[in-house]
């Protein structure tokens, strides 16, 4: 699977590799030392899609939630997200006698835009899976309503929701959409991320390095109510630890 990823890249980090530079270079790497980031967005100045009017995107790191003070990053820029990091810890026997890890995505991973007269957002993620919950969807939806009403506490904080049948309100896949609520603002266009391609290859051998794979390109498609529409690329990849780095393109 992992060199099929690699050739299927291939050409693409070739003509991209002009256009990024590495931390050495004018990329600036940075930690953050927060437990949970949201990827934040705003609305500049750059290239619309269908106008001659110009608009840009300024990337933001949130630590925790979006009230916490948040880490700009200029295009070019690579950023550590400490939440994503992935760990592989437990060997866990199969009755084949193989063995498999425990593997897992440490923290959250949300992405969000944010500007004026939005409408919504497309994101297309190449290699892993996206998430959205509509919220003002779900939180009408009488199913949810119940299971929320019937969650069991559990030890230590938090709780268990059983919820039966279709939710309509979920969207899980490589492309989604994420309508503006206005009540909500920001949140009704977060989305979540989860690196399949890469976690279910470490779960099965421990000698797989995530620095070896790909990096994933995240498409974000903004669509305003004028009927305008603005474009910027998301790269997320791994370090030999696991370590979760995002870098915005040059455009």
């Amino acid at each position: 699977m992992l060199n099929s990823l690699l050739q299927l890249k291939q050409k693409e980090e070739t003509n991209a590799g002009s256009r990024f530079r590495k931390a050495t270079g004018r990329s600036l790497k940075i930690a953050v030392t927060a437990a949970a980031l949201i990827l934040f967005f705003w609305a500049g100045s750059g290239m619309f899609n269908g106008g001659s009017t110009s608009l840009s995107f300024t990337m933001a790191a949130y630590a925790a939630d979006m009230e916490s003070s948040k880490i700009k990053l200029s295009e070019g820029t690579q950023v550590e997200l400490p939440f994503g990091k992935l760990i592989r810890d437990q060997a866990i026997p199969q009755d084949d006698g193989t063995t498999r890890y425990n593997t897992y995505l440490e923290g959250s991973s949300y992405f969000t835009v944010s500007g004026d007269n939005i409408k919504s957002v497309s994101y297309t993620s190449e290699l892993g899976e996206l998430m959205y919950t509509d919220i003002a969807m779900r939180d009408k939806d009488p199913e949810y309503i119940r299971a929320r009403n019937e969650a069991k506490p559990m030890p230590g904080g938090g709780s268990v929701m059983v919820i039966q049948g279709n939710r309509p309100y979920l969207q899980i896949g490589h492309q989604v959409t994420a309508n503006y609520n206005q009540t909500l603002g920001d949140q009704s266009l977060a989305v979540s991320w989860r690196p399949w391609y890469v976690s279910s290859e470490m779960a099965g051998d421990p000698e797989v390095n995530p620095a070896d794979f790909p990096r994933e390109k995240i498409t974000v498609t903004v669509n305003f109510n004028n009927g305008q529409s603005a474009t910027k690329t998301l790269y997320l990849s791994f370090e030999s630890d696991g370590t979760l780095v995002a870098e915005l393109a040059e455009t």
